[in-house]
């Protein structure tokens, strides 16, 4: 053979076949470089989207639990009086549910636990709030009354007499069927407005009886409000878990909209579960001596705190393994019966806890 021939002497079968394994030995190597690192990321944006879900949710429930009673001077009141006592009188036709607009003094929260074990809720809960299915099992329910936070202060002129109507200022976003109370330092009156035909332009609110829904049942107020006195709309709010726009679990509220509850609006996407415990003060001095569950509640004017328990779960399934532990909302309330087994699926899932105190209560 000659040198040149030697020189055009291609690869052997041996040499491309070490080199095709070598080639897939490296890409296999970076495929599951690849894999791996895709699946770390997805990891981490779907415990992301966990943590900013379960600190939105808190939030939502933080802001209106703190405001629970919440009826403008009568408050501030209290506060600076331990003794100090109001009268509300609520002028409205019972409604249905009349959970809605039932504004007692110091009866401003609301709570319904689901016992998936008996299949029923403790305490029973009102029927006409929700349809059947709407309100995801193992879960509780929180009703919670206030006045808006954004009162306007009643003008000039002053009420004659108890039946008269009362006067805000042009564009107090007021309007025909809207509930509402009025409240100085000492009274609150809870009535609907039914003319005239644009509060918010002419500033006159009225409060006859006889239309709306549900409509006023007296027109008289408890008595004459003069400049000192607050309008302020009023606010009861529902928040349970139910089922969101794409399927998922998702904290929801439902808003007093005309004496009744408007449709669920989906605020959190990924909330699987909410437990909530009462503190109620047993001693007078204002601070929560024993947290139970609805059902237990002797005196719901005596519940100072709340705490609350969220159970939050990933969008997607991201993990390697399925969950299959059994979460215990609420570790310190000594009960099984707030113990959540979810589905065992990959997705991951966050506890999420706050303590929340009431600013409104009264505890004479």
């Amino acid at each position: 053979m000659t040198r040149s021939s030697m020189r055009m002497r291609g690869f052997s079968l041996v040499e491309v076949m070490v080199a095709i394994t070598i080639g897939l030995i490296v890409l296999a190597a970076v495929a599951q470089i690849f894999a791996t690192s895709r699946g770390t990321y997805r990891l981490e944006e779907n415990l992301a989207r966990v943590q900013e879900s379960g600190r939105f949710a808190v939030e939502f429930l933080t802001r209106d639990l703190r405001m629970a009673g919440y009826a403008g001077c009568v408050n501030i009141n209290q506060a600076l009086n331990a003794n100090a006592n109001y009268t509300s009188t609520n002028h409205l036709n019972t409604s249905n549910p009349p959970e809605a607009t039932n504004f007692v003094p110091g009866e401003h929260l609301r709570g319904f636990h689901y016992n998936a074990g008996a299949g029923d809720w403790e305490p029973p809960l009102p029927t006409g709030i929700f349809s059947t299915g709407e309100v995801n099992p193992n879960t509780d329910i929180v009703l919670i009354r206030r006045g808006s936070p954004d009162p306007i202060r009643v003008v000039p002129p002053v009420m004659p007499t108890p039946t008269a109507a009362l006067h805000l200022s042009p564009g107090n976003n007021l309007g025909i069927g809207d509930i509402v109370l009025v409240s100085d330092c000492s009274n609150v009156d809870i009535f609907q407005i039914t003319g005239p035909d644009d509060p918010n332009t002419t500033g006159t609110l009225n409060h006859n009886t006889g239309s709306g829904t549900p409509g006023n049942a007296s027109q008289a107020l408890s008595k004459s409000y003069g400049a000192d006195a607050e309008i302020m709309a009023l606010f009861t709010q529902l928040y349970y878990v139910g089922t969101g726009t794409s399927g998922e679990p998702a904290l929801m509220r439902k808003d007093l909209a005309g004496g009744t509850f408007g449709p669920g609006q989906e605020l959190v996407e990924g909330v699987e579960s909410l437990r909530v415990l009462y503190g109620e003060d047993t001693n007078g001095d204002r601070s929560a001596d024993i947290y139970v569950l609805p059902a237990a509640v002797t005196d719901w004017t005596r519940v100072v705190s709340i705490r609350v328990g969220l159970l939050v779960r990933t969008p997607q399934q991201s993990g390697q393994d399925p969950d299959t532990r059994v979460y215990n909302l609420l570790a310190d309330a000594g009960s099984t019966a707030d113990d959540f087994d979810p589905v065992d699926d990959k997705r991951q899932r966050r506890l999420f806890s706050s303590t929340i105190q009431v600013r409104n209560t009264r505890t004479d």
